[in-house]
């Protein structure tokens, strides 16, 4: 019973090119829990490829169902995020300073 939940467009590049800057997959739970991965550590699939694991999701303390994925998105270094919780609360922060993390 796997659903989309977000997908965004990530500009492919050959591995043996030369990289001006890393891109990044940010990842944001609905329990407000976020990690940046280096777009490196994902291979590129083809048609009837079964997908990868990213994160592995924590029980939430506020309710009786499990973490979920919110929003994904590809991003690169300087590029600042804004976030907003259910209550209103606007976030804007710099990508950098998300924790990098492997899958």
């Amino acid at each position: 019973n796997d659903e989309l939940v977000d997908m965004d467009v990530v500009p492919f590049s050959p591995p043996d090119a030369q990289k001006d800057q890393s891109t990044y997959l940010l990842l944001v739970t609905a329990s407000g829990y976020g990690k940046r991965v280096l777009m490196d550590e994902f291979r590129v699939q083809r048609r009837g490829g079964k997908g990868l694991i990213c994160t592995k999701f924590k029980k939430s303390k506020k309710s009786e169902f499990n973490d979920a994925l919110a929003s994904m998105r590809a991003c690169s270094d300087g590029n600042e995020v804004m976030l907003i919780t259910d209550k209103g609360t606007l976030v804007r922060v710099k990508a950098d300073q998300i924790s990098l993390q492997k899958r």
